[in-house]
Order: C-alpha cells, then sequence, then structure tokens
C-alpha cells in the first residue's frame, strides 16, 4: 500500500509539472518539465532517507558512546529480525 501511495504522489508530481509546461511553453517546455519532474523523482526516491540523516545531523553510534540506548536499540532489532 505504501508503494502505491508514493508512485501516485509522483505521478501527480510529474503530471502537475508537465501540465504547466505546456501551458507555459508549449510542447517542448512540456518534454523539459517532464525530464526535470523523472530526473526529480528519482532523486527523491534514491536519496530522501539521507537527506533526512544529513538534516538530523544523525550519526552511528557504538555500544561505547550510549550504552543504554544500544542495549535498547538492539533488542528492538533482534526483536524484529532485522539487521543491526
Amino acid at each position: 500500500m505504501q508503494m502505491m501511495k508514493v508512485f501516485a504522489l509522483m505521478t501527480v508530481l510529474t503530471v502537475l509539472l508537465v501540465v504547466a509546461g505546456d501551458y507555459l511553453g508549449g510542447p517542448s517546455m512540456a518534454l523539459v518539465m517532464l525530464v526535470f519532474a523523472v530526473v526529480m523523482n528519482v532523486g527523491a526516491y534514491w536519496f530522501s532517507d539521507r537527506a533526512v540523516l544529513r538534516m538530523y545531523r544523525a550519526k552511528v553510534i557504538g555500544p561505547d558512546d550510549a550504552p543504554e540506548l544500544y542495549t535498547m536499540v538492539d533488542r528492538l532489532r533482534s526483536e524484529a529480525n532485522l539487521p543491526m
């Protein structure tokens, strides 16, 4: 379901940009906006996680940095069968 929402949002954004490009500059501008939308959507899909982590200045911690937090996250990770 989540992938459907992402796909729908990206499709709506692409259509809006192409329609705006067609309205403002005709078919050639619509093509430029289509290329722009595709590049923007691909970038958002592949790099959004890294962008959010950079925005919040997230960093990797080890057991020596914050032992209680590390233990809690490790326990939650093992219960969910996720890699650390």
